[in-house]
Protein backbone atom coordinates (compact mmCIF):
# COMPACT_ATOMS: atom_id res chain seq x y z
CA UNK A 1 0.00 0.00 0.00
CA UNK A 2 2.66 2.02 0.56
CA UNK A 3 3.41 1.92 -3.19
CA UNK A 4 2.55 4.47 -5.42
CA UNK A 5 2.57 2.08 -8.26
CA UNK A 6 0.29 -0.19 -6.56
CA UNK A 7 -2.41 2.53 -5.84
CA UNK A 8 -2.11 3.14 -9.88
CA UNK A 9 -3.37 -0.65 -9.94
CA UNK A 10 -0.29 -1.76 -11.34
CA UNK A 11 -0.80 -5.82 -10.61
CA UNK A 12 2.39 -7.26 -8.43
CA UNK A 13 3.22 -10.26 -9.88
CA UNK A 14 5.81 -11.54 -7.15
CA UNK A 15 8.18 -9.81 -4.49
CA UNK A 16 11.12 -11.05 -2.72
CA UNK A 17 13.83 -10.07 -0.21
CA UNK A 18 16.35 -12.42 -2.03
CA UNK A 19 17.02 -14.11 1.56
CA UNK A 20 16.36 -16.95 3.35
CA UNK A 21 14.66 -15.94 6.15
CA UNK A 22 12.48 -13.44 4.16
CA UNK A 23 14.11 -9.94 5.85
CA UNK A 24 15.63 -7.14 3.68
CA UNK A 25 19.37 -7.66 2.73
CA UNK A 26 19.57 -4.43 3.03
CA UNK A 27 18.48 -0.91 0.88
CA UNK A 28 17.71 -2.55 -2.53
CA UNK A 29 19.22 0.46 -4.85
CA UNK A 30 20.23 0.13 -8.93
CA UNK A 31 19.88 -3.15 -11.33
CA UNK A 32 20.64 -3.57 -15.04
CA UNK A 33 19.14 -6.16 -17.35
CA UNK A 34 21.73 -7.24 -20.57
CA UNK A 35 22.18 -10.64 -21.92
CA UNK A 36 19.36 -12.61 -20.35
CA UNK A 37 20.31 -11.23 -17.18
CA UNK A 38 18.97 -8.73 -14.27
CA UNK A 39 21.84 -7.66 -11.73
CA UNK A 40 20.09 -6.17 -8.79
CA UNK A 41 22.76 -4.27 -6.10
CA UNK A 42 21.92 -4.54 -2.39
CA UNK A 43 23.58 -2.03 -0.02
CA UNK A 44 24.51 -4.13 2.53
CA UNK A 45 27.16 -4.03 5.73
CA UNK A 46 27.01 -2.65 8.82
CA UNK A 47 28.81 0.62 7.30
CA UNK A 48 25.96 0.55 4.21
CA UNK A 49 29.24 0.34 2.16
CA UNK A 50 29.24 -3.21 1.22
CA UNK A 51 27.05 -4.86 -2.11
CA UNK A 52 25.48 -8.15 -2.70
CA UNK A 53 24.54 -8.71 -6.53
CA UNK A 54 22.20 -10.89 -7.33
CA UNK A 55 22.22 -12.32 -10.39
CA UNK A 56 18.21 -13.32 -12.19
CA UNK A 57 17.71 -15.15 -14.76
CA UNK A 58 15.17 -12.44 -16.85
CA UNK A 59 13.42 -14.77 -18.51
CA UNK A 60 11.44 -16.91 -15.58
CA UNK A 61 10.22 -13.47 -14.59
CA UNK A 62 7.77 -13.01 -12.98
CA UNK A 63 9.56 -15.87 -10.91
CA UNK A 64 12.44 -14.89 -8.94
CA UNK A 65 15.44 -17.26 -10.35
CA UNK A 66 18.57 -16.32 -8.30
CA UNK A 67 21.19 -17.96 -10.50
CA UNK A 68 23.95 -16.36 -8.31
CA UNK A 69 25.47 -13.71 -6.32
CA UNK A 70 28.60 -11.40 -5.85
CA UNK A 71 29.48 -9.87 -2.74
CA UNK A 72 31.94 -6.85 -3.20
CA UNK A 73 32.74 -5.27 0.13
CA UNK A 74 33.27 -1.24 0.15
CA UNK A 75 31.65 -1.05 -2.99
CA UNK A 76 28.80 2.05 -4.08
CA UNK A 77 25.24 0.83 -4.66
CA UNK A 78 25.27 0.47 -8.50
CA UNK A 79 25.95 -2.23 -10.92
CA UNK A 80 26.07 -2.52 -14.86
CA UNK A 81 26.12 -5.60 -17.36
CA UNK A 82 28.24 -4.94 -20.22
CA UNK A 83 26.39 -5.43 -23.57
CA UNK A 84 28.24 -8.10 -25.16
CA UNK A 85 30.89 -9.25 -23.39
CA UNK A 86 29.86 -11.29 -20.06
CA UNK A 87 31.53 -8.92 -17.36
CA UNK A 88 29.83 -6.69 -14.57
CA UNK A 89 31.13 -3.74 -13.21
CA UNK A 90 30.52 -2.60 -9.57
CA UNK A 91 31.72 1.04 -8.48
CA UNK A 92 33.62 2.05 -5.88
CA UNK A 93 32.78 5.28 -3.94
CA UNK A 94 35.64 7.83 -4.13
CA UNK A 95 35.70 8.63 -0.42
CA UNK A 96 36.85 4.85 0.70
CA UNK A 97 39.75 4.68 -2.10
CA UNK A 98 41.30 7.99 -2.71
CA UNK A 99 44.41 9.00 -1.01
CA UNK A 100 46.89 11.36 -1.24
CA UNK A 101 48.86 9.44 -3.98
CA UNK A 102 46.57 10.54 -7.82
CA UNK A 103 45.44 7.26 -10.00
CA UNK A 104 46.02 5.27 -6.78
CA UNK A 105 42.07 4.96 -5.78
CA UNK A 106 39.64 2.41 -7.70
CA UNK A 107 36.81 3.53 -9.77
CA UNK A 108 35.36 -0.09 -10.24
CA UNK A 109 35.92 -4.02 -10.37
CA UNK A 110 34.85 -5.88 -13.28
CA UNK A 111 33.43 -9.30 -12.86
CA UNK A 112 33.46 -12.23 -15.40
CA UNK A 113 29.69 -13.66 -15.10
CA UNK A 114 29.83 -16.24 -17.98
CA UNK A 115 28.56 -18.62 -15.77
CA UNK A 116 26.19 -16.69 -13.15
CA UNK A 117 26.60 -19.56 -10.69
CA UNK A 118 30.59 -18.63 -10.42
CA UNK A 119 30.99 -14.98 -10.77
CA UNK A 120 34.96 -14.50 -11.04
CA UNK A 121 36.60 -11.12 -9.83
CA UNK A 122 38.73 -10.72 -13.45
CA UNK A 123 40.03 -6.89 -13.05
CA UNK A 124 39.68 -3.10 -11.89
CA UNK A 125 39.88 -0.04 -13.27
CA UNK A 126 41.58 3.22 -11.27
CA UNK A 127 40.06 5.54 -10.38
CA UNK A 128 38.32 8.31 -7.31
CA UNK A 129 35.47 6.12 -7.11
CA UNK A 130 33.04 5.81 -9.69
CA UNK A 131 28.96 7.01 -9.73
CA UNK A 132 26.45 6.67 -12.45
CA UNK A 133 27.88 4.12 -14.38
CA UNK A 134 27.07 3.76 -17.77
CA UNK A 135 28.49 1.84 -20.87
CA UNK A 136 28.87 1.41 -24.80
CA UNK A 137 29.51 -0.19 -27.16
CA UNK A 138 31.37 1.04 -30.02
CA UNK A 139 33.56 -0.52 -33.31
CA UNK A 140 33.52 -3.60 -30.84
CA UNK A 141 35.00 -2.22 -28.14
CA UNK A 142 33.59 -1.67 -24.67
CA UNK A 143 33.45 1.36 -22.85
CA UNK A 144 32.38 2.42 -19.25
CA UNK A 145 32.06 6.21 -17.94
CA UNK A 146 30.58 7.73 -14.79
CA UNK A 147 31.27 10.58 -12.36
CA UNK A 148 34.09 10.78 -9.73
CA UNK A 149 35.62 13.10 -7.40
CA UNK A 150 37.90 13.77 -10.90
CA UNK A 151 34.77 14.90 -12.95
CA UNK A 152 33.11 12.45 -15.62
CA UNK A 153 35.66 9.88 -16.20
CA UNK A 154 35.78 7.42 -19.51
CA UNK A 155 37.18 3.91 -19.38
CA UNK A 156 37.98 1.52 -22.27
CA UNK A 157 37.72 -2.03 -21.25
CA UNK A 158 40.61 -4.04 -22.30
CA UNK A 159 41.64 -7.81 -22.36
CA UNK A 160 44.97 -8.35 -21.10
CA UNK A 161 47.06 -11.35 -22.17
CA UNK A 162 46.45 -12.78 -18.35
CA UNK A 163 42.58 -13.10 -19.31
CA UNK A 164 42.03 -10.39 -16.98
CA UNK A 165 40.82 -6.94 -17.65
CA UNK A 166 41.32 -3.54 -17.12
CA UNK A 167 39.43 -0.28 -17.43
CA UNK A 168 41.48 2.00 -18.87
CA UNK A 169 40.73 5.87 -18.38
CA UNK A 170 41.22 7.49 -22.03
CA UNK A 171 39.60 11.03 -20.73
CA UNK A 172 38.28 13.00 -18.20
CA UNK A 173 36.85 15.39 -21.11
CA UNK A 174 34.36 13.47 -22.72
CA UNK A 175 30.62 15.13 -21.21
CA UNK A 176 29.11 12.45 -19.37
CA UNK A 177 25.48 13.83 -20.98
CA UNK A 178 26.61 12.98 -24.39
CA UNK A 179 28.19 9.25 -24.61
CA UNK A 180 28.18 9.46 -28.87
CA UNK A 181 30.90 11.71 -28.13
CA UNK A 182 32.68 8.29 -27.96
CA UNK A 183 32.64 7.75 -31.54
CA UNK A 184 35.07 10.35 -31.73
CA UNK A 185 37.32 9.07 -29.07
CA UNK A 186 40.46 9.93 -31.18
CA UNK A 187 39.81 13.99 -30.83
CA UNK A 188 38.61 13.72 -27.09
CA UNK A 189 41.55 12.30 -25.90
CA UNK A 190 43.25 14.78 -27.01
CA UNK A 191 41.49 17.31 -25.06
CA UNK A 192 41.68 18.18 -21.45
CA UNK A 193 39.16 19.70 -18.72
CA UNK A 194 40.19 22.97 -19.64
CA UNK A 195 40.16 22.52 -23.58
CA UNK A 196 36.64 21.33 -23.28
CA UNK A 197 35.22 24.34 -20.81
Amino acid sequence: DLHTEVNRNVEVLGYTAFSDDGLSLGEYTELDNEQGLIAMAVVTGSAGVDLRIVLLDAAALPEFKVLGTIDEPNAYGDVKIDEELPLLYIPYPGARFTSTQPGSGLGFSIWDISDPAKPVRVGQAPGAGCHMLNTLRVDGTSFVWCASATGPTTYRVAGLPTGQYAGVPISSAIPQSDPEVLRYADYYSQLTATGVA
